[in-house]
């Protein structure tokens, strides 16, 4: 399972509050401060921090000073600011509501929302249009200050990768600064990030030492301080503790079942994930004649049906599956709203020999090495022994079915395959045809959410006004073999006119050979 991604790049944090704190301003990260010393000196009974800048010293104001504006009126100070927005000449900066900066338009013109910055000036106490107390500031210079993503990398580093508590503490304390910085999401997303970084350092640990107990705590910091269960699942999915198995295993495996998580195919995963995945690999693993395993899976899908999203879509395709495989099953006919065939009735034998269609009079052998099966679709069906997938099939139509031409057969198969979902052609080619006319068509389809490859032929008889279509069904892998054995079932067809429909061609008795039955 992959790490937890974030939007925003992982870096900054400032802690020491940002420069309105009493702490002494972050300098850029190139180490050099924009003024050439700093010095303390007790005012009000509280020692506070000036700087020197081109050669005068500048108060280091602090949020708390704007409470009392007569503290700082007529005094030159230095603030550390997030820029907010500027209208011309004005400036003003996050959380401090009750100042405004005065300087020329083009100081302010470059600067972007979040910014950073060192402002000097002199500050003079006033009243604002809304009656309330303000501080305004004769900006005299400007200074870029570190940024967030500097002052949060440079805090990180402070700190070793492996005290896991300092990381912790580090990102909370990130987090808390956040709540007062205008670019919130981003000191979130940063301590989301120290803690993410605390717990690989913490798995790269347990597994080289085999550490049950660091293992949990990771995960404990996944569930408790992140809220991102799939973070833990992470954790808890780590191979050496599930190879080792036993009590701390089990305990892994009771948080995560408690967070609705199954561990399916070497993972833990939402349980929804983990049955739709449990689904695709059994259905994948039935063989295609098998109707009772994909009639148990339909079952299976409807009797958790509140977990897998889904689930009717699921358990409809599965009795699909079940139906080609054997249109007989009875448990499969039901759940599709189909009449259950009597245990006596109905013939339970599978055909033999050539397809024989009575009405128009046509036989056909089934393609080399291929073996007569119970209708899939159609009227006959033969599947390949060598694959758990692949059949052809065969349909005769006649009459308002089969159309009056060639081009109303063609458009009423195309437009039943249209209707399938997904439905897109891969190739559509003309046959030749002696009797008539015929196309090919190669084409995909969505079953569910998989993609289905298929091909069809449609042979119209212009003498006999009949129509004969082959369907074939197949992988990707299988292309190949089921498009051949299309073609040797098309280069095999003879459509009797309507003057040999008396002369009927009936297989013989031992299926060998073909008899006449006006004979």
């Amino acid at each position: 399972m992959s790490m937890r991604t974030f939007l925003l790049p992982l870096i900054p944090v400032v802690l020491a509050g940002s420069a309105w704190s009493a702490e002494p301003p972050v300098a850029p990260a190139n180490g050099e401060k924009p003024w050439s010393e700093q010095f303390t000196m007790v005012l009000k009974e509280h020692e506070r921090t000036f700087v020197v800048y081109n050669g005068a010293a500048y108060l280091v104001m602090q949020a708390d000073d704007l409470k009392d504006p007569g503290f700082l009126d007529r005094k030159d100070v230095m603030i550390d600011g997030k820029f907010e927005r500027a209208d011309r000449d004005k400036a003003w900066f996050y959380h401090l509501d009750k100042l405004v900066a005065l300087a020329p338009a083009d100081r302010w013109a470059t600067r972007l929302e979040g910014d950073n910055l060192h402002i000097f000036g002199k500050a003079s106490t006033g009243t604002a249009a809304n009656g309330l107390p303000q501080v305004t500031l004769a900006v005299t210079a400007v200074e870029v200050a570190a940024s967030d993503a500097q002052v949060i990398a440079k805090l990180i580093d402070a700190v070793p990768a492996n005290d896991y508590d300092a990381r912790l503490k580090l990102a909370a304390s990130v987090r808390e600064t956040g709540q007062a910085q205008g670019n919130r999401d981003f000191w979130n997303v940063s301590a989301d990030n120290i803690v993410v970084q605390a717990i690989d350092a913490a798995l790269i640990e347990a597994e080289a030492k085999k550490d049950a107990k660091l293992l949990h705590k990771a995960m404990g910091w996944a569930i408790d301080t992140l809220k991102d269960p799939t973070v833990a699942a992470r954790v808890g999915s780590q191979a050496w503790i599930q190879q080792a198995g036993g009590p701390d295993a089990e305990a892994v495996a009771r948080r995560m079942r408690a967070l609705d998580f199954e561990f399916y195919n070497g993972q833990w995963r939402p349980r929804p994930e983990a049955y739709v995945l449990q689904f695709d690999d059994r259905f994948n693993a039935i063989a295609w004649r098998d109707a009772e395993s994909y009639y148990k899976l339909g079952r299976w899908v409807e009797a958790n049906a509140e977990l897998i999203p889904r689930a009717r879509e699921l358990s409809h395709r599965a009795y699909q599956a079940a139906y080609r495989a054997d249109p007989k099953h009875n448990g499969t006919r039901r759940e599709l709203g189909l009449e259950a065939i009597s245990a006596g009735g109905g013939d339970k034998s599978t055909p033999k020999g050539p397809f024989n269609h009575a009405d128009s009079g046509l036989v056909l052998d089934g393609p080399e090495g291929w073996l007569r099966s119970d209708p899939i679709s159609g009227d006959a069906t033969w599947i390949d022994p060598k694959s758990d997938t692949a059949f052809v099939s065969i349909k005769v139509l006649q009459g308002d079915s089969a159309g009056v031409d060639f081009e109303a057969a063609w458009t009423r198969q195309r437009t039943a395959l249209q209707g399938r979902q997904g439905f897109a052609v891969i190739e559509e080619v003309d046959l030749p045809f002696r009797q008539g006319k015929a196309k090919r068509m190669r084409f995909s389809y969505k079953e569910g959410r998989y993609t289905r490859l298929a091909e069809t032929v449609v042979a119209y008889g212009s003498e006999a006004k009949c129509a004969v279509v082959l369907d074939g069904s197949f992988t990707e892998g299988e292309q190949d073999a089921v498009g051949g054995a299309l073609l040797e079932l098309f280069e095999r067809l003879v459509i009797p006119a309507a003057k040999e429909k008396g002369a009927i061609k009936q297989p013989s008795a031992d299926g060998a050979g073909t008899q006449d039955t006006n004979s």
